[in-house]
């Protein structure tokens, strides 16, 4: 958990804020606070209601940030990425691994899927999203490994359909995409799992792993 090792930072979406509990931002500066040095981070765009990426970083680890006492350990290399392009972005290209981004519609809110490729094996991350995009699927065509945000029903309406993908649009974009293992993370304790597992098959019925802590998936 060096933070030396790592090549890059990839965020997802700000929606929650670096300081609720719960969201995924939150790791950051537990994550950087033992480390010094270079770090390169992707992430969105930003609009009216949610700070871009390098206003993300300043609020946190700015001359005036939450963490400034981190200011001048680190120096970031930032790649934001448009969430309103069309086109993938390079983040990373070192070696054999390459990382890709890709801006995906989740209701107002900027969100960045990610795809890596490392010689032949390959996964992709989702990120919070709608699945309404169809440069999504191409974005992930046949990758081994792809890791969803499994927290939209498929009775869903209004607000919670923008930000959330239905289990079956799920599954029509692993089944089209022609992925390897469909991973499915971002559970609720409130959604009705074998429900929107249901709906899931009636569109993919291909290999399927549910997210845990510390999962480890191997890739052949």
């Amino acid at each position: 958990r060096n933070i030396a090792s790592c090549k890059a930072a990839s965020l997802g979406h700000a929606s929650l804020g670096p300081l609720i509990v719960g969201s995924q931002q939150g790791e950051y500066p537990a994550l950087l606070w033992p480390q010094n040095g270079n770090l390169r981070v992707a992430g969105p765009s930003g609009n009216a209601g949610f700070p871009s990426l390098n206003q993300f970083l300043e609020g946190l680890f700015g001359v005036d940030g939450v963490f400034r006492i981190i200011n001048g350990r680190f120096e970031f290399d930032t790649v934001t990425v448009d969430v309103a392009s069309e086109n993938p972005l390079e983040v990373l290209a070192q070696g054999q691994a390459r990382v890709t981004a890709l801006g995906v519609p989740h209701g107002q809110v900027p969100a960045v899927a990610y795809r890596v490729d490392i010689g032949e094996v390959s996964f992709a991350f989702s990120s919070d999203q709608n699945g309404l995009n169809p440069a999504f699927t191409e974005f992930v065509r046949d990758v081994d490994v792809l890791v969803v945000h499994f927290a939209g029903r498929e009775d869903a309406e209004g607000l919670v359909a923008e930000l959330h993908a239905k289990p079956s649009v799920w599954g029509q974009i692993a089944s089209d995409a022609n992925v390897g293992n469909l991973v499915l993370s971002h559970l609720t304790s409130t959604q009705d799992l074998d429900e929107s597992l249901e709906h899931l098959s009636s569109t993919y019925n291909g290999p399927l792993v549910m997210a845990e802590d510390f999962l480890c998936i191997a890739v052949d």
